[in-house]
């Protein structure tokens, strides 16, 4: 995590400087990330990609009054947030909706690799079920925490909520997908985090699949 954090504070300093590689590498590490963020938000994939564009437009342009020290990956989700609130103004009718109960056969699935056995399978898809249950604003403090590991204190400013409020929502998240869920197990502490990430990762795709 720490050789991580060296890497992309020097990356990050490359790109205030103005080097090209070094933003085409920031574009690269979080498009995917943010793709999968911007869902929660607009179920318009194009619009999605077309927001983020925006953003890291912006953040070039803006690059020699950004500070050295900051948390990339919450500065970019921070902006994206934005970005995408000022859209959905303006396009009310992509915005993403809640309690979605599309079918989905687990065929249709694509897997990350690493799932490779029919119980893991059964595992992700009973998650995806179980998160589709659950309010947006839950599914991504799930997201946040699990998932890009976030700390509370990003969170609640990415959400615009107090501290506790936000541990709070966390709380309520996490007893809402133990119901759903449907057995008495922790979650997710004794469920492999790659699943309940692919798990999300489906949830939101399910959103895009909506006509």
């Amino acid at each position: 995590m720490e050789k991580d954090y060296h890497i992309e504070s020097k990356v990050w300093m490359g790109f205030l400087k103005g080097n090209q590689d070094s933003f085409k590498q920031l574009y690269l590490k979080y498009i995917d990330d943010l793709i999968v963020y911007g869902s929660f938000f607009c179920r318009d994939r194009s619009r999605v990609e077309d927001s983020i564009h925006d953003v890291f437009v912006e953040l070039f342009n803006r690059r020699e009054n950004l500070s050295q020290n900051i948390n990339v990956k919450f500065y970019l989700f921070a902006c994206l947030r934005r970005q995408l609130k000022r859209t959905l103004k303006n396009f009310p009718i992509l915005e993403f909706k809640e309690g979605n109960d599309r079918d989905l056969e687990i065929i249709d699935l694509n897997f990350d690799p690493i799932i490779h056995n029919e119980e893991q399978k059964l595992i992700v898809f009973k998650l995806v079920k179980a998160i589709n249950q659950i309010s947006k604003k839950k599914k991504e403090i799930i997201y946040l925490y699990y998932v890009q590991q976030l700390t509370y204190a990003d969170i609640s400013l990415l959400l615009g909520i107090s501290l506790s409020s936000c541990r709070t929502l966390m709380y309520r998240a996490i007893k809402d997908l133990k119901a759903n869920f449907e057995i008495d197990t922790m979650i997710p502490e004794n469920i492999d985090l790659s699943l309940l990430k692919n798990a999300i990762q489906l949830s939101v795709a399910c959103g895009f699949l909506i006509v």
